[in-house]
């Protein structure tokens, strides 16, 4: 028996020999069919669903389905045969969205559920540096930010502009070290 797209074979006869002889008809020979495992989940953004958004099934490197998200941010992959190691991506993520790290998924004990992604985008640190006294912009003073992944010294502009974008989720400090004597 080749079972239909999206099943599998459960359970079925172990077979039968008919003789010469046979004239009755050999009965209770069924096949039980199992549909394939659901992969499905959600993709949400800082607002909530994101809708549109692409996830992309996979095996071994080889794309084996895209799925797009509803209204509710949900996707679901239908019927797909039992495996130890699919992974969920989603390479090009919608508006300004981080590329989130894929997802490892197995469907091997049945439906995989509740893989969701929580996409994030980059945020950025802007400022002015003036002068408390005249309130005139200060070019060419050093601002640090800090962060986890290190320090990022900035010059300000022609009107006292500094600005730091492309940044991760997490804590940043913003230090203006004064000039000696000031």
């Amino acid at each position: 028996l080749a079972p239909p797209d999206g099943y599998q074979v459960q359970s079925g006869p172990g077979g039968h020999t008919v003789g010469p002889t046979d004239v009755d008809p050999v009965t209770d020979q069924d096949f039980v069919l199992a549909a394939n495992p659901a992969v499905s989940g959600t993709v949400s953004g800082a607002d909530g669903p994101l809708v549109g958004a692409t996830v992309v099934l996979s095996s071994g490197g080889s794309e084996i389905a895209r799925a797009e998200t509803g209204a509710d941010g949900g996707y679901v992959f239908d019927r797909v045969p039992p495996a130890a190691d699919y992974t969920l991506a989603i390479p090009d993520p919608p508006d300004t969205y981080r590329v989130p790290t894929p997802l490892s998924v197995s469907t091997l004990g049945g439906d995989s559920t509740g893989n969701d992604f929580a996409l994030t985008r980059p945020g950025s640190i802007e400022g002015h540096v003036r002068n408390a006294d005249t309130g005139a912009a200060v070019a060419d003073a050093t601002v640090t930010i800090g962060g986890s992944s290190g320090s990022t010294p900035l010059s300000t502009d022609a009107h006292g502009d500094y600005a730091l974008s492309n940044l991760s989720p997490g804590d940043y400090s913003i230090d203006l070290p004064l000039p000696r004597g000031t």
